[in-house]
């Protein structure tokens, strides 16, 4: 029995149709999703560090010691955390938390290799370290004394390939915030007025 009318296949010329549409589609559609992609990365990144200043904190009371985040090259592990020393954040690539002045792998709280899992984005940071006392207080410990924290810590999280940027922020008080520095002032993500103009 022969098929009906209806039942055709496409034609070379309307194949060569849909695949044009499909690539101008692909080529304006392509910006706009190579920026969200990178805007996922900077967020996920600060992010992460806003979760690690905020275990650090909680690990503070839990321990009733004093805890450190520090910016560093070594790889974060229980093994590596009496070798680990405090780097500039820009040439760290990883971070790590632990209990000030540690003695054994138990000093070992929490780490992340941003170097390897997102290689994209770069750290800057106002400090090579940072801690918390057991009532929860961010002190200062970049110059190897226990001082209160003067002025924000304000961690910032680049994207080479776009330049996109997100901050995570310690307060002088102990608030953790991550925030965007496109949003206007006024929006909740925005970095404005919380931060100074261009601190982000």
């Amino acid at each position: 029995m022969a098929g009906s009318a209806t039942e055709r296949g496409y034609t070379l010329l309307e194949a060569l149709f849909a695949v044009a549409i499909l690539a101008i589609v692909t080529v304006i559609a392509a910006p706009s999703f190579s920026a969200l992609l990178s805007e996922r990365r900077v967020s996920s990144s600060a992010k992460a560090f806003a979760a690690a200043l905020r275990k650090a904190q909680a690990e503070a009371t839990a321990r009733n010691r004093n805890v450190e985040v520090l910016f560093t090259t070594t790889e974060p592990s229980p093994t590596t955390v009496l070798s680990a020393t405090p780097t500039a954040a820009a040439s760290a690539g990883n971070w790590l938390v632990r209990q000030t002045a540690p003695t054994d792998a138990s000093a070992y709280i929490d780490g992340h290799a941003l170097a390897s899992q997102m290689p994209t984005v770069v750290m800057d940071a106002t400090r090579t370290v940072v801690g918390f006392t057991p009532l929860g207080r961010p002190v200062d410990l970049s110059g190897g004394m226990l001082l209160p924290l003067a002025d924000p810590l304000v961690v910032r999280f680049t994207d080479r390939a776009t330049t996109r940027r997100y901050c995570t922020y310690l307060t002088t008080g102990g608030a953790i915030r991550t925030c965007d520095p496109i949003r206007p002032a006024g929006d909740v993500a925005s970095c404005v007025p919380h931060l100074a103009d261009g601190a982000c």
